[in-house]
């Protein structure tokens, strides 16, 4: 079975930019220690530096429904308004090809 791809999208509140990366930053453990976790990585934009991109990969659609339940992002969650400019915005990829 391939992979489930996802992608988040956040976007930082004017001169919350650094401290939405340090609290995006610290799921990365917590996460990578979640069963089906294969890869969950933080990038931030070369162009918008707002903007912050988690890259995850889950062995099933199951594992990625846990991840978005888990004790650590729902703690982010509770308090992302802090930070964030507007929802976080999040894709399932499929492939094409």
């Amino acid at each position: 079975m391939p992979p489930v791809i996802a992608l988040g999208l956040a976007r930082a509140r004017p001169g919350r930019e650094d401290e939405l990366g340090r609290r995006l930053a610290a799921l990365i453990a917590p996460t990578h220690a979640e069963p089906g976790c294969r890869a969950y990585e933080l990038f931030r934009s070369q162009t918008d530096p707002a903007v912050w991109v988690l890259q995850e990969s889950w062995a099933s659609a199951a594992d990625l429904e846990r991840h978005v339940t888990s004790p650590h992002l729902r703690a982010f969650l509770a308090q992302a308004d802090q930070v964030l400019d507007g929802p976080p915005i999040s894709h399932v990829l499929i492939p094409v090809g």
